[in-house]
């Protein structure tokens, strides 16, 4: 029995003695939703999609610099991440709980790799009927290493030595993105699932295709972050630059995976055209859930980036520059990358949508090439802190850990704030399935306005942009009650 299930059997059988019982809530649907800096399940009720909540709140209030991306900029100054402790220096211990509970996670990441090779296999004889299947029983396989990984970062700080646990919450983070990013799969796979009516025998080669290799490059990522993982088992210490280093390698291959998922996400749509209207909505949200779950994987490890900053300022000049080339390298590759794949998806969807919701898909590729754009100055932004590098002194290494700090901060609010257009297509396309088809040919003039007005004022101002996604998910709101009465 693995660490995990016992302690889950000793917490079920003492709720079962001893304790009163009360009548079950009423089950809602799980929803991904922000809560402080992770991206963690919610059973917030009759949204389609989570509306960011910190930016748009500060958007509101009119403080452009508040929410989350001012909290990382704040932090980050400050040394005071709950990551790595930045006067900690030398080594970390490991305490025997530790090493164990980090080589359930190497288990987990292989057979999860295993399993997935096997899936390629059955790719191969897949028809339209089938596929589907297929499908869910990979995401059933990917779904259960999501939750042996979370339920493993849950678990790692509470067995940290106490001078260790801030060190095993970084550690702990990383091995949450990676959880973070494979969700992003699963969407994609029900993505696909959901394109596969609309499917015909020359698209249906090349959507399997591209999922195969979706497949074997997310099986080859998470063996080697299997690997990554087991070189800290090694001993009872850890000495914090190979921490740092490990945890690096946890943030590439979170972004790797979700850059592999996107690239499979556009890959498996081309050539695809919804058969019907309501076909039009099913792909729509389904790829809706897909973009927020990947690049809500890409803001946790950009946080979990900025949480090694403090302790990065306080390396020798030689290991820090290491870490910072790796590290900058990493992530300014596949963001652009990412970057990429969400403009080529803005681009697929009006012809993948149809002439149906021709206003609802202006309405999205907006949003999306504005995503696209925020990843991508973030990746240029890396790219040139990069070349600052090698010249770096140790008075500059600081300031250049503050100035990283501050252009992640600011590229997550901004994130958040073009994801909150995206959650109010998908709110309103969720409410008008089954409406009349005035009721949706009025909605689909509105996403034209929306778009045209929001293009209008961004090229005023790019804050205020901001300010206008906050307001859009307050708007969602209000439509939902007014097309309850239509």
């Amino acid at each position: 029995m693995k660490i995990g299930q016992f302690l889950a059997s000793r917490r079920a059988r003492k709720d079962s003695v001893g304790r009163t019982t009360k009548a079950s809530a009423k089950q809602v649907p799980l929803l991904v939703e922000n809560l402080e800096d992770r991206t963690v399940l919610s059973t917030f009720p009759g949204l389609p999609f989570p509306i960011p909540t910190l930016p748009i709140a500060a958007s509101l209030n009119g403080n452009a610099n508040s929410g989350l991306g001012a909290e990382l900029q704040s932090l980050a100054s400050a040394g005071l991440f709950a990551g790595l402790n930045a006067s900690a220096k030398g080594s970390v211990s490991t305490t025997p709980m530790m090493s164990t509970l980090i080589n359930e996670a190497v288990s987990d990441l292989k057979t999860l790799s295993s399993s997935l090779t096997k899936d390629i296999t059955s790719l191969g004889s897949a028809t339209t009927s089938t596929l589907p299947g297929i499908l869910s029983t990979t995401a059933g396989q990917v779904n259960t290493a999501i939750g042996q990984l979370n339920g493993i970062a849950d678990l790692l700080p509470g067995f940290a030595d106490p001078a260790s646990s801030q060190a095993a919450s970084t550690l702990s983070s990383s091995i949450r993105d990676i959880a973070s990013s494979l969700q992003s799969v699963t969407s994609t796979l029900n993505a696909v699932s959901a394109a596969a009516p609309s499917l015909t025998s020359t698209t249906l080669s090349g959507t399997t295709s591209a999922l195969s290799t979706l497949l074997t490059n997310v099986a080859s990522n998470t063996t080697s972050l299997a690997t990554n993982l087991s070189s800290l088992t090694s001993g009872t210490t850890i000495s914090t630059t190979s921490l740092l280093s490990a945890v690096e390698k946890n943030i590439a291959g979170s972004l790797s995976i979700v850059n592999s998922n996107l690239t499979g996400l556009t890959s498996s749509l081309t050539g695809v055209t919804a058969s019907s209207a309501s076909q039009a909505g099913a792909i729509l949200n389904s790829v809706l859930l897909d973009v927020t779950t990947s690049v809500g994987a890409v803001n946790n490890s950009l946080i979990t980036l900025s949480g090694t900053l403090p302790q990065t300022a306080t390396l020798s000049l030689s290991d820090a520059k290491t870490f910072l080339t790796s590290a900058l390298g990493d992530a300014s590759s596949s963001l652009s990358s990412i970057s990429g794949s969400l403009n080529t998806l803005a681009g697929q969807l009006p012809s993948v949508l149809g002439t149906s919701m021709s206003g609802t898909s202006v309405l999205v590729t907006d949003a999306l090439t504005n995503v696209s754009g925020t990843l991508n100055t973030l990746s240029g932004t890396l790219s040139d802190l990069l070349g600052l590098v090698p010249s770096l002194t140790t008075p500059t290494l600081a300031q250049l850990t503050t100035v990283l700090g501050s252009t992640i901060g600011t590229t997550v609010t901004q994130v958040d704030s073009a994801l909150g257009t995206l959650n109010l297509t998908g709110l309103l396309s969720d409410l008008t399935t089954g409406a009349t088809s005035s009721t949706t040919s009025l909605l689909d003039s509105l996403f034209v306005l929306l778009s045209q007005e929001m293009s209008g004022i961004g090229s005023l101002a790019g804050g205020v942009t901001s300010t206008l996604g906050g307001t859009l998910g307050s708007l969602g709101s209000d439509l939902g009650l007014l097309l309850g009465k239509v």
